[in-house]
């Protein structure tokens, strides 16, 4: 199966990103010693255009 090709409007966006254990390995720094990028995610990040906006989330906060 083929992936499908997504079109994207030419105008700036804002992209929502979780880094822990979609673009990090999860709990890295902890387990590596050190932050990791999964297959394909920095050339992900790196496809994003320099006029969209990144916001990036390391972790949740508990109990709130």
């Amino acid at each position: 199966m083929e992936p499908e090709e997504i079109r994207l409007s030419p105008m700036p966006k804002t992209w929502i990103l979780d880094l822990d254990g979609t673009l990090v390995v999860h709990n890295g720094p902890y387990i590596l010693g050190r932050d990791e990028f999964l297959p394909g995610a920095k050339e992900f990040l790196d496809s994003i255009p320099r006029h969209d906006m990144t916001l990036r989330q390391r972790k949740s906060e508990r109990g709130r």
